[in-house]
């Protein structure tokens, strides 16, 4: 009996234990109900062109992450077959193009709110430089869901805007040229995961 009082008072006196780290619950993955399979897959969508003004060179873009408007003929190669989806992931990719003039974009995910940029929002976040040195250079950012509603299934026929891509720069603040320049091709790409068949 005193051999085993001792053992519990030498465990007792080692400390508490370190608190294990959790894991964050895969969202993403989880089907609806087990065994439901899910089906997935990357779509692209229309580059956009990104193209500064003449007096003050301003890009203010805010591009919902959005594959029924986004990605091309959506209804006739989705819709009919899938019932529902969710996006995952997006990525963007700018291929910019040269450039006189030094200067830098800014490209930012935002899950909370539609509005176009501006150079009060758009400051202290990332950056991109355009120059003459990035001809053919390309950049790519990517986004996940931080917000378990957006991880909501949505019918296939209806829009769900999960978030915005933002795009922004000026002369004024970002060395953008004064003048109408296009800078670079802008293409989001989608990770769409799809359930039930119509």
């Amino acid at each position: 009996m005193n051999r085993q009082s001792n053992n519990n008072e030498r465990t007792r006196t080692r400390g508490v234990p370190k608190k294990q780290k959790q894991k964050r619950p895969d969202l993403k993955l989880r089907p609806a109900f087990p065994g439901q399979p899910t089906y997935s897959c990357e779509i692209a969508s229309e580059p956009t062109l990104i193209t500064t003004t003449v007096t003050t060179g301003e890009v203010a873009l805010a591009i919902a992450i959005d594959p029924v408007t986004l990605v091309n003929a959506w209804a006739t190669r989705f819709q009919v077959t899938f019932r529902e989806y969710r996006v995952i992931r997006s990525m963007i990719r700018l291929q910019m193009f040269s450039s006189a003039n030094a200067g830098v974009l800014s490209v930012l995910p935002d899950e909370k709110s539609s509005t176009a940029p501006t150079a009060a929002t758009a400051q202290n976040q990332r950056v991109l430089r355009f120059n003459a040195s990035d001809v053919t250079r390309t950049h790519m950012m990517s986004w996940v869901p931080s917000d378990p509603l957006d991880l909501q299934y949505t019918a296939s026929a209806t829009s769900a805007n999960p978030a915005w891509w933002k795009v922004y720069t000026d002369a004024a603040l970002f060395g953008a040229p004064i003048a109408v320049t296009n800078l670079g091709l802008l293409t989001i790409y989608m990770t769409v995961q799809f359930r039930e068949f119509v």
